[in-house]
């Protein structure tokens, strides 16, 4: 079962987040790198933040959008992304410490050994209360304030600094 997860991440999942043409697709001009999910990559939380707003469903809310209804799109923030990427990874680092340490450890290699279970843990709290949420609605501006007579890329003469101080 495990090597069919990690078959189907990296030669399907991954290589399809990694493309050019489906970040470009999504507004995001270099595509996640190869290394990425296993190294931090900006690109890839921008490109998984665009897909998820897509692909997200409207759930009822406890907020209102500024119409007051209380249909809102939960989604993955680039934040809530990279706090997931680093849980997993120094989850990888600590349960790999764990195998490491036997009978015969050193009080070093036990002391690295806690500290990578606190960083865990720490990465770990630090995933809760991240959702976010957004409202479809179109939310109009008031109309700009008519901008004055001064033609853009115009040369000011003498005369039209007298005109504006009038």
């Amino acid at each position: 079962m495990r090597r069919k997860v990690a078959s189907l991440t990296e030669q399907v999942s991954y290589k399809i987040l990694r493309n050019d043409g489906v970040s470009a697709v999504y507004g995001i001009a270099t595509a996640p790198k190869n290394e990425w999910p296993y190294t931090f990559d900006s690109n890839a939380d921008k490109l998984v933040e665009k897909i998820s707003k897509q692909l997200m469903s409207p759930e009822k809310s406890e907020e209102m959008d500024s119409d007051g209804k209380h249909e809102m799109y939960k989604y993955i923030s680039r934040e809530e992304i990279t706090n997931l990427q680093r849980a997993a990874i120094e989850g990888a680092k600590a349960i790999a410490t764990v195998t490491d340490v036997d009978a015969g450890s050193t009080d070093d290699d036990v002391d690295l050994l806690i500290r990578k279970c606190y960083t865990w843990g720490t990465a770990l709290r630090n995933l809760k209360n991240y959702p976010r949420a957004f409202s479809k609605t179109f939310v109009s501006r008031a109309a700009e304030k008519p901008r004055g007579v001064i033609a853009v890329a115009q040369p000011l003469t003498g005369a039209t600094m007298q005109a504006m101080k009038s």
